[in-house]
């Protein structure tokens, strides 16, 4: 073999091996570009899932927040009347404010009162609401700073309650006590009433 031969074969071995490399350059180009583009892909499902995740974390601590906000509506809105529960709570405040109950009556629950001095308008409560009136007389000789004690334990009871009216009559011998003292309360619950047996 010549050494025109030998040299023409080393520069097609070359041109072969240039032609190998390109090729293998250019397959692993693509397997990176394919492999770049399923990473990206990847990526942005992964941030979805992340969002919806967290959506999810969201709602359910909303929903938790609303099942709070429903046992304590049960609690400032009950069901049912519960006279004794309603009596128990009324008597310790007034036990608190050294007042003793002498008599204590509910009355036929309402959906609509009159305002007084216009027989026309009316205070319409929300559906799903009864008003269930009840009137509280205490002993005589009652202090009107118990009184006072007695309306702030009523204000700041989670169980909805509405002070309506307040009677006072002064004792003749000591008129800073009363022989008679009647408070009105309108208690609100979210079913109607038992009817009263007259």
């Amino acid at each position: 073999m010549t050494v025109t031969s030998v040299n023409k074969l080393l520069k097609i071995s070359l041109v072969i091996c240039a032609l190998i490399t390109a090729g293998g350059l250019y397959y692993a180009n693509s397997k990176i570009q394919n492999i770049a583009v399923d990473t990206a892909s990847l990526k942005s499902k992964f941030e979805l899932n992340a969002k919806q995740i967290k959506q999810y974390e969201a709602t359910k601590k909303k929903v938790d927040s609303l099942s709070d906000v429903n046992a304590l509506a049960e609690k400032i809105l009950p069901k049912q009347q519960e006279q004794s529960l309603t009596v128990a709570e009324l008597s310790q405040f007034a036990l608190r404010s050294r007042l003793k109950i002498v008599n204590l009556t509910f009355k036929d629950s309402t959906e609509t009162k009159s305002v007084k001095g216009d027989t026309k308008k009316k205070t319409t409560i929300p559906s799903g609401v009864r008003v269930v009136p009840l009137s509280i007389q205490f002993q005589e000789g009652a202090e009107y700073q118990y009184i006072l004690d007695f309306l702030k334990y009523v204000e700041e009871n989670r169980r909805t309650m509405q002070v309506t009216n307040i009677s006072l009559t002064p004792m003749d011998t000591d008129r800073r006590k009363f022989k008679d003292v009647t408070v009105d309360i309108n208690l609100y619950t979210t079913e109607k009433a038992p009817e009263i047996k007259k």
